[in-house]
């Protein structure tokens, strides 16, 4: 129990129970099992503690250790001191007075408690069951949330900025359903990324979890921010946020394979992605032949001499991303290759921008296996790319049949990773972090990270299962868009076959037969 009248030997008892109880807390042989029966006292007798403290500092370690506390002991005791751990935050959360010597905030007080309100909040509602955390939502989380995700609300959403997201993030993960009062979050995210991209890879998956919880009604009322969105980082951000941004786009199309390209296409993303992509690539390969040729103090072409080491994962990322559109959204791709950012329209350009980018594609597979969670992934849209290629002959004149020996190779690396990790037990396909998270052969502890078996995993995992490329079967499709290639150039089709190597064909075959 606080030490009670608010005199200087009562703060140094209180702040000397403090320090104890954090100590006991924090240690390493803290017994949460033993403690949890004591947690709702505990908690309360912190609150009350609060309100009898006047120094900033002293209330922020009060709600520091009551953060602490429901950290420690797990979901199992704070469901049952949900009550005694919540009841007085709004008082604190309003700047209200909770009793005792305490008196009301002072102003520049106010978003440093707020902060702490954000982190209890979010450590209760992790902890709960979904449709005991929906019941939070309307009259509690969801008010705290508007008001500290609002970049308006400066300065204190620079404060509770962090903090509200993480707590946003929780929220979409623990709802049982897409409501309006999460519709109406939403735009908060384009002011937000439109003023600086510090908060890039939250703000990136809250896209994702929007997405799969809210689906098709989402797109619809936020079209167009989400386009917004994209165009202001897409060209805007680093090789490390890329990975964010092309997560976040690849949820997208995932989900909504020809409705997703189509209006990324038409916003402009699409086009934004194919030219960052080329101009990037052509950066990179003139710093390494700048390396190659000299041009340094000792021959070499970056800082002092030394190679050059320009991060080409951006450019990795974004081929992936128009790889999938290739396959799964074709006629969106032809649509693109003749975009005016792209080219001028001509058969010639066309066909020169399609050749660059199969180049692209064969070029840098290997690099697309360097993620251990998405590389399977990626290969295979990539290989179902190239394969999609093969008989359109409309958008290149047929050169690409003379890739033919190149796309059978990637396709048979493909086919036979995939039966690799089947015979292991583990998936092939897993497509961001999240989705690889809520895979349902991939384990049960990332799922349980995510929240078990609630409404927002089992939508994540049926949006994975629904993925044309994990449904598509390679060999099939391959064997398919081969066909088709020699149908409409007989000719053309048996000299690219004269010129693949009787090994790979005999391998492709054997693969075939064991899919």
């Amino acid at each position: 129990e606080p030490a009670g009248g608010g005199g200087g030997s009562d703060a140094a008892v209180n702040l000397a129970l403090l320090t104890t109880l954090t100590s006991a807390v924090d240690s390493w042989d803290f017994n949460a099992q033993a403690f949890g029966p004591l947690v709702g006292d505990c908690v309360g007798g912190l609150w009350g503690m609060l309100g009898q403290m006047n120094e900033l500092d002293s209330r922020l370690q009060v709600m520091n250790l009551i953060h602490l506390v429901l950290a420690s002991v797990g979901p199992g005791a704070l469901k049952q001191s949900v009550d005694a751990a919540l009841g007085p935050l709004p008082a604190v959360w309003g700047a209200g007075d909770l009793g005792g010597g305490g008196g009301g905030q002072s102003g520049e007080h106010v978003p440093l408690l707020r902060k702490r309100c954000l982190n209890i909040l979010n450590v209760v509602l992790a902890a709960l069951d979904p449709s005991d955390a929906s019941r939070l939502l309307p009259p509690l989380v969801l008010p705290v949330l508007r008001a500290s995700t609002d970049p308006s609300n400066q300065p204190e959403s620079d404060y509770v900025m962090e903090d509200g997201l993480e707590l946003w993030g929780t929220c979409l993960r623990k709802a049982e359903g897409y409501s309006q009062d999460l519709h109406g979050l939403f735009p908060h995210l384009v002011p937000l990324l439109g003023r600086d991209l510090e908060f890039l890879q939250a703000a990136m998956q809250l896209v994702e979890g929007y997405v799969v919880l809210g689906g098709g009604d989402f797109l619809e009322g936020h079209a167009g921010a989400v386009v917004e969105l994209f165009n202001l980082t897409v060209t805007e951000v680093s090789p490390r946020g890329a990975k964010h941004v092309a997560s976040a786009l690849e949820c997208v199309l995932r989900r909504f394979p020809a409705e997703g390209a189509d209006l990324l296409r038409r916003g402009g993303v699409l086009a934004k992605l194919f030219v960052t992509a080329v101009e990037e690539d052509a950066a990179h390969e003139a710093e390494k032949a700048q390396a190659r040729g000299g041009g340094g103090l000792f021959g070499g072409g970056g800082v002092g001499g030394a190679p050059s080491m320009r991060d080409d994962s951006m450019v990795v990322h974004y081929l992936a991303l128009l790889a999938r559109v290739m396959f799964s959204a074709p006629e969106q791709m032809r649509a693109l290759l003749h975009d005016p950012q792209v080219s001028d329209g001509s058969p010639a350009q066309v066909a020169a921008r399609v050749e660059h980018l199969v180049g692209l594609w064969l070029g840098k597979f290997d690099a697309f296996g360097a993620s251990s969670t998405t590389g399977p992934w990626k290969r295979k849209s990539v290989a179902l790319a190239l394969a999609a290629c093969l008989p359109a002959s409309n958008l290149h004149g047929g050169s690409m049949l003379g890739r033919l020996p190149e796309v059978l190779s990637v396709a048979v690396d493909v086919l036979a990773e995939q039966r690799t990790n089947s015979g292991l037990g583990v998936s092939p396909l897993r497509g961001s972090d999240q989705a690889a998270s809520a895979s349902t052969t991939g384990g049960g502890a990332e799922s349980e990270a995510l929240g078990g078996s609630d409404r927002y995993t089992w939508l994540l995992r049926a949006t994975l299962q629904a993925d044309p490329v994990q449904t598509t079967d390679l060999a099939a499709f391959l064997a398919t868009q081969m066909a088709e290639a020699q149908a409409s150039h007989p000719a053309a089709f048996q000299q690219a076959v004269a010129q693949v190597d009787p090994v790979l064909l005999q391998q492709l075959q054997q693969q075939n037969g064991a899919s």
